[in-house]
């Protein structure tokens, strides 16, 4: 019988097949291939407007993200926003992307923002001093020179999310992607193989998100700018092991195993 950690920890631990995919030729509406991608940019190096476009919609149209900034993030100051983060460091937004585009015209289905920052950075938002969408392209780090993540947005399309509610309809599957689409967005700027200790924070803007973080190994360390909790997740663990997070860790080393393996699923050159 599965428990409450299993079940947190079950979305990355089901992973799908990353070989028997159909190609971009083959694949239908029925049967789609998934892929990665960064968020590409234009000839000035600003971010693609469709790229940019489709990232926003998601950001919008998740009552979770909307309601966190519900009066100082509409869509235009939201596509400011991303603008700048995006100019800081271009690996700041993976897309998850389907072929071809389903049945409603969707192509791009999910995305993450993974900020790499400094720790005097992080530091002031955990104390509340400053909130994460004051965070300028000035705050951020490369993907190869960072001390933290910043685990700031990991959204599906409303019509891929499991407890969206269609009545009856046909409603589309990520398939697992969706879950992978964060470990492989992680894996760009971590493996375990580098020695490297990972601290991956995220700020938890609904009880739920909280609880689920708190099961899969994350801890409170302050209270942001909007009263959220933040959360960090170290790894290795820095706790000791106890009758009580001896299956958490386990299940936490199993996914960051699974990590190294997602980083196969569209290697990125260069």
């Amino acid at each position: 019988m599965r428990n409450a950690t299993y079940e947190s920890f079950g979305r990355f631990l089901e992973q799908p097949s990353l070989v028997e995919q159909p190609s971009r030729e083959e694949a239908t509406i029925r049967n789609p291939r998934f892929e990665f991608r960064f968020m590409r940019k234009d000839a000035l190096g600003y971010p693609n407007k469709t790229d940019l476009d489709a990232v926003v919609y998601l950001s919008h149209h998740a009552p979770r993200i909307r309601r966190a900034n519900l009066d100082t993030l509409p869509p235009p100051r939201r596509t400011a926003l991303y603008t700048q983060w995006f100019l800081g460091n271009p690996h700041t937004f993976g897309l998850l992307e389907r072929f071809p585009a389903d049945e409603n015209g969707n192509a791009i289905i999910g995305n993450t923002a993974v900020l790499p920052l400094r720790r005097d950075t992080i530091h002031r938002i955990s104390d509340g001093a400053v909130p994460v969408i004051s965070l300028t392209d000035n705050d951020l780090c490369t993907k190869d020179d960072y001390d933290v993540l910043l685990l700031d947005t990991w959204v599906l399309h409303i019509d891929y999310q499991i407890n969206s509610s269609w009545f009856g309809k046909h409603r589309e599957t990520h398939r697992g992607f969706g879950n992978g689409l964060v470990l492989r967005h992680l894996a760009e700027y971590w493996t375990p193989s580098s020695g490297q200790t990972l601290k991956l924070y995220a700020e938890a803007d609904t009880l739920s998100m909280k609880s689920t973080l708190l099961r899969i190994g994350f801890r409170e360390v302050g209270v942001t700018k909007i009263s959220m909790p933040f959360l960090v997740l170290t790894y290795p663990p820095e706790e000791p092991r106890t009758r009580d997070n001896i299956l958490q860790q386990r299940f936490l080393h199993e996914t960051v195993k699974s990590l190294e393996s997602w980083r196969e699923w569209c290697p990125i050159s260069g």
